[in-house]
């Protein structure tokens, strides 16, 4: 199978060690992946501000279509790709590229549905001995359908204690979380869970 990594636009500007991890994740699980240099930004910003970018979208397709599977580390630009792209094609009166977009949103995941749905694997195999506090992001439970399911393939990593904040958690509880995060309430060989009642 041909996997291409969509980086992301923050992904390559302000966390490129989270680029390199899904590379480095992907080739563990045997699953080589390339980066095309020619990917640019998904256009979210631009979209969720009201400007519809329709050569952003062109570009995702054009560089992302010769794939069999495109991966993405940020559940919000998956999102954006499938349900926004065809949107703005649409709005640009271009149907043949809304098309075109929706083919290749149907093969773009966001990291964890491709391990999970794709690779069919919960087992990431590694070691992280730290605490972690997992949130499953809006765009992630609301547009991709992927909520906290995959937290499972994040647990597996040997060394680790979880927390995971759950769907339809306010901000307040998050705020709940990430305070006993920060004064040493994950710790320990027990796994701390919150659960907020929706």
């Amino acid at each position: 199978m041909r996997v291409g990594l969509f980086t992301t636009c923050l992904v390559d500007g302000l966390f490129p060690d989270a680029g390199r991890a899904t590379v480095a994740l992907l080739e563990r699980l045997g699953q080589p992946v390339e980066s095309p240099l020619e990917q640019t930004c998904c256009g979210q910003m631009h979209t969720n501000s009201g400007y519809f970018e329709v050569e952003l979208v062109r570009r995702y397709v054009d560089v992302f279509s010769c794939y069999d599977a495109v991966v993405v580390p940020s559940g919000s630009c998956a999102g954006s790709i499938r349900h926004q792209h065809p949107m703005v094609a649409r709005a640009a009166g271009d149907e043949a590229l809304a098309q075109r977009a929706e083919a290749v949103a149907a093969q773009t995941y966001e990291l964890s549905q491709f391990v999970v749905d794709v690779l069919g694997t919960d087992q990431v195999r590694a070691y992280f001995p730290h605490s972690v506090t997992y949130h499953p992001t809006c765009h992630s439970m609301r547009l991709l359908g992927v909520g906290d399911g995959r937290c499972g393939s994040c647990e597996t990593c040997a060394g680790s204690v979880w927390s995971s904040c759950r769907a339809g958690m306010s901000a307040a509880g998050l705020r709940h979380v990430l305070e006993l995060v920060r004064v040493g309430g994950v710790h320990g060989p027990r796994r701390l869970e919150v659960v907020i009642a929706e």
